[in-house]
This record gives structure tokens, C-alpha cells and sequence, in this order.
């Protein structure tokens, strides 16, 4: 593996279709630090079902930003 389970992972898109699904299999997987990038008009229901079921497992944080905004990108971003 490139990365080890403490590493922080950021997932953009995390409150998408696709981005809980991504969320929920890098959890089975055993990673314990995600940075979940979400649109500030999205829907949290299908993250938040994710995040309620591992949060006592990892540590997921939901920033909420624009990814074409520089500023987002500077501060959010590792």
C-alpha cells in the first residue's frame, strides 16, 4: 500500500452517489481519517448514515466548500 489506515484520505464529491459508497468501502477497509469535501447546497442523508455508523470506529470531518475557489482548495485541503 502507498498510504497506511491513519493517513488522512480527502474525498471529494463525499456527498454524492458515488462519494457515500467510496466513504462507506475506504471504512470497511479499515482507514480511520477522512476529509469529506461536500458542495454547500448538497445533501448530507446518505453521508450522515455512513458517518453514524463508524464514528465511534474513525474520525470524519465534513468540510463544505467550493472546489473552484481557491480559498476552499488553500484552506481545506492538506
Amino acid at each position: 500500500m502507498i498510504i497506511i489506515y491513519s493517513d488522512r484520505i480527502v474525498i471529494t464529491g463525499a456527498n454524492g452517489f458515488i462519494g457515500s459508497r467510496v466513504i462507506k468501502a475506504l471504512l470497511d477497509y479499515g482507514f480511520m481519517n477522512l476529509r469529506c469535501f461536500v458542495r454547500p447546497y448538497g445533501d448530507l442523508t446518505a453521508l450522515n448514515k455512513v458517518i453514524n455508523r463508524y464514528k465511534k470506529k474513525a474520525t470524519i470531518e465534513i468540510i463544505v466548500g467550493d472546489l473552484l475557489l481557491q480559498e476552499n482548495c488553500n484552506d481545506n485541503c492538506p
